[in-house]
């Protein structure tokens, strides 16, 4: 392969890991450090928070999740629990569930980041209490932003904020 070529094809890669890896939080939890994709005030909070925030949901990972097992992350958002449940019991099988789209784009960056492949892996669906089409009332663009509804009717809030967006999501049950 010629150089051009090999610039061509390697260096866009580069650039983009790079950029990635400036654009990341180290979070240090319990023993356990990792990365998460930061580029923005809500991702960098969820980093900077991740101790405090939830410290039960922590408790009963660390308490309950065993080697071996499945753990159903409903919800998940950018995938912080995710992981840290993946490097906690690493023979265990993490099954993420996130229906908004930014937000999977960077739960996916942050499995590959943390080389957790094997181990999380990622569903761009709803949990809900039926299986078919819905809507996801989004109320922030953001990456890393919750607060969203999953309705099938139209809204105007969810859970207090106007939504800015509605999209079509596959909802199922488990």
């Amino acid at each position: 392969m010629g150089i051009g070529k090999l610039l061509y094809k390697d260096i866009p890669k580069l650039i983009s890991a790079i950029r990635q890896f400036s654009n990341s939080s180290r979070v240090d939890s319990r023993g356990l450090s990792f990365q998460i994709l930061s580029d923005n005030w809500v991702t960098k909070f969820r980093a900077r928070t991740f101790n405090e925030k939830e410290p039960e949901m922590l408790d009963w990972l660390d308490e309950n999740l065993q080697e071996g097992d499945i753990f159903f992350d409903v919800g998940a958002n950018v995938g912080i629990y995710s992981i840290y449940a993946a490097l906690r019991k690493p023979t265990a099988t993490i099954y993420a569930f996130e229906p908004e789209y930014s937000n999977l784009h960077q739960l996916k960056m942050n499995i590959i980041n943390n080389d957790l492949l094997k181990n999380v892996i990622p569903f761009a669906i709803a949990i809900s209490d039926q299986t078919g089409v819905s809507y996801l009332h989004i109320h922030d663009f953001t990456p890393g932003a919750a607060l969203s509804t999953e309705q099938r009717d139209s809204i105007n809030k969810t859970y207090g904020k106007d939504v800015v967006w509605k999209e079509g999501i596959v909802t199922s049950t488990l």
